[in-house]
């Protein structure tokens, strides 16, 4: 709580000469230009675009008011040495100065953390009672030392007495706006962000989120690029390529429950691996390695705090609620922040004990003196985890507080805590990503094969593709992907995107991508998948799987698996053939005409891959059956070497045997789609 500044308690009328000189004389190598340099300060504010909830959040995480009354209290002490007789004031003025110097610094570093949010317009009053704080707190600070450099000035103690009353009455203002901690938000937190409405996204459950998000990005991606990259521009230089694993973490730290402490953390985080790959590059990359191998335990942990989280939304007494927000509090503290600290402490050559345990870790943070140590330490309260681990507490009906170790504790407090640790340990993940982004450190790492990684992999393959997964796990060596309704153009993409997912996990035997409605499965196993990347074509260095091609033993085989009859697969298949041909024929008419040899090359490569591709996919039919696409095949042979010396313009009719075939064999209906091909 904000109390008036007792003022009246310093009076210079009184002050002896001798004193006046005391003070200048001590204070005569005391830059003034130190605090100017303070309140000059030109970092960019209001970028990153934050929710009410949020803001809330931010404002209470940022303690604003208690280092404001650090920095006013440093002030008063220095001012108060006109009190004191001229040797105290001999020995005590440089060392008082330099504390309120120390103590402007912390407070301008906290203003600036805050000022670069921007919150939306019900909640800009906050924002402005904190642009008034931090301009009229460093004017304070600078004057009371320039009123004791100068003798105890009278002028200039009147000027910073008001700047510390107008700081005053901003700091009791922004206490109205602190409210309690929230697990969910009323807003569109994602829109708010980067533009992408919630309902642009598909529903889906955990790390499909991914997938998901990359799916919506390609509809808008250059508009969402630059406003993720503006509010990322104290991060990430803006020359560095935003790939889709940097994409990702710098949206999710934007989403964070905690905005200003994941921003924090991610910061010192990314400043000290940038510094480590520099000193120790070795030790650095492997200590990582090590750490992105325990992902399946951070992903268990994530899980057990959802599930607790969960519970707590649900229940509408604070009694019932208790154990879940415990259990919230447990499991980031127990599990994210111990494992970050351990890494933490080893990037920082600090022991770490062999059996670690929180509270022999927690000390070696304490004792590292060091920004993410300490920011790391700052949600912890030991009390609390031995008396979860021990069963030592209970709810006071009475007081309306849960009472841990013999102590009483608020809900809120506890909670706020819990998404403290949470958001700190993200916004240190979100560090490592963005610095190896921004140093190219991911091309120097050995590529990861846990479960987890292996189903981003995954996620991030369908997502470029443009595809949403709704949800995904593994049994065994089967893939189970929960995908959205299917067109004919995200059918396209569900192929390619499974074909580049396959080259992420090839321990996958089986694709199983489930459907909604009625529709059926579209199972895949390896053998279609390996026959597939035989297809190839190239862009300049880069070689790519060109579908039209790798798409048809994909297709054969999927139908084969819900039972379609092999006479029925092989018109499919001969009709989508004709019509990939056909269509390419009617792109390449004109320069045809002219008798363009580039685009008889073309047509040429599609008729030879069209014939290899209907072979290599008769592979799934009897030999019987297959024989149809195998007649086909040989008529394209036959083209392909009758015209092959020809003009080009001769090949505008010489693909009559594939309308015939296409017309025969067509309409083309595939049953993962409502519509015909």
């Amino acid at each position: 709580m904000i109390t008036p500044t007792p003022f009246h308690v310093h009076n210079f009328s009184d002050v002896e000469p001798q004193a006046r000189v005391a003070a200048s004389k001590a204070l005569s190598h005391i830059e003034l230009s130190d605090w100017i340099s303070l309140a000059q300060n030109k970092s960019p504010t209001r970028f990153i675009f934050a929710t009410t909830t949020q803001w809330e959040s931010i404002l209470a995480d940022a303690n604003l008011i208690g280092i404001w009354i650090d920095l006013h209290s440093a002030g008063l002490a220095l001012i108060s040495l006109h009190t004191e007789p001229i040797q105290v004031i001999g020995k005590s003025a440089v060392r008082r100065a330099n504390e309120l110097l120390e103590k402007s610094r912390a407070f301008a570093a906290a203003t600036t953390e805050v000022r670069r949010f921007y919150p939306p317009k019900d909640s800009l009053k906050g924002s402005n009672l904190v642009d008034k704080l931090a301009i009229n707190g460093l004017r304070f600070g600078r004057l009371v030392a320039q009123c004791a450099k100068e003798g105890w000035d009278e002028s200039t103690w009147a000027n910073a007495k008001r700047h510390a009353q107008i700081s005053d009455a901003s700091a009791r203002q922004l206490e109205q706006e602190l409210g309690p901690p929230n697990i969910g938000d009323p807003e569109d937190r994602i829109y708010r962000a980067i533009g992408i409405r919630e309902d642009e996204l598909e529903t889906g459950t955990g790390l499909t989120f991914a997938a998901r998000l990359a799916a919506a990005w390609e509809k808008n991606s250059h508009a969402y690029e630059r406003r993720l990259r503006k509010q990322s521009q104290h991060l990430l230089n803006s020359k560095v390529a935003l790939a889709p694993k940097t994409r990702l973490h710098l949206v999710m730290l934007l989403l964070s429950d905690r905005p200003l402490l994941a921003q924090r953390a991610a910061l010192l985080t990314r400043n000290l691996i940038d510094h480590l790959l520099v000193t120790d590059p070795v030790s650095t990359l492997s200590l990582i390695e090590a750490h992105v191998e325990r992902e399946p335990l951070m992903l268990s942990t994530h899980r057990a705090f959802i599930s607790a989280r969960d519970r707590y939304a649900e229940e509408l007494h604070d009694e019932a609620r208790m154990r879940p927000v415990f259990e919230m509090y447990k499991t980031t503290v127990e599990g994210d922040i111990k494992r970050t600290a351990e890494l933490t402490l080893r990037l920082l050559k600090k022991p770490v004990p062999s059996k670690p345990t929180l509270s022999p870790i927690l000390d070696q943070l304490i004792a590292a003196r060091q920004p993410i140590t300490s920011l790391l330490a700052s949600p912890v309260v030991r009390e609390w985890r031995n008396a979860v681990a021990h069963e030592d507490i209970y709810w006071d009906s009475e007081a309306g507080m849960a009472v841990a170790d013999g102590h009483p504790f608020g809900l809120n407090e506890i909670l706020a805590r819990a998404l403290q640790a949470r958001s700190i340990c993200q916004g240190f993940e979100h560090g490592i990503a963005i610095c190896y982004a921004s140093t190219g450190a991911w091309t120097r790492i050995k590529k990861t094969s846990n479960e987890v990684s292996g189903r981003l992999g995954i996620l991030y393959a369908f997502g470029e593709a443009g595809l949403s997964a709704v949800d995904l796990y593994r049994v065994g060596t089967t893939v189970k992907v929960d995908a959205p309704r299917l067109t004919d153009q995200t059918l396209r993409k569900l192929l390619a995107a499974t074909i580049s997912a396959s080259v992420e996990d090839n321990h996958v035997e089986l694709w199983d991508i489930r459907l909604p409605d009625d529709y059926p499965p579209l199972q895949v196993s390896r053998k279609s998948l390996d026959m597939a990347m035989t297809f190839t074509i190239s862009h300049g260095s880069e070689t790519h799987v060109h579908l039209p091609f790798a798409s048809l033993p994909m297709i054969a085989e999927a139908l084969s698996n819900i039972n379609y009859s092999e006479i029925l697969i092989a018109s499919t298949i001969t009709a989508i053939a004709a019509g990939y041909l056909l269509s390419e024929l009617e792109r390449l008419a004109q320069r045809l005409t002219h008798d363009d040899q580039a685009a008889a090359d073309e047509i040429f490569e599609w008729i030879s891959s069209t014939s290899r591709a209907l072979r290599a996919t008769g592979g799934f039919l009897s030999e019987n059956k297959a024989s149809k696409l195998n007649t086909f095949a040989a008529v394209l042979d036959g083209i392909w070497h009758q015209h092959r010396d020809l003009l080009p313009s001769a090949l505008l009719h010489a693909l009559t045997p594939a309308r015939r075939a296409y017309i025969r064999n067509g309409p083309v209906h595939l049953p993962w789609i409502s519509q015909n091909l």
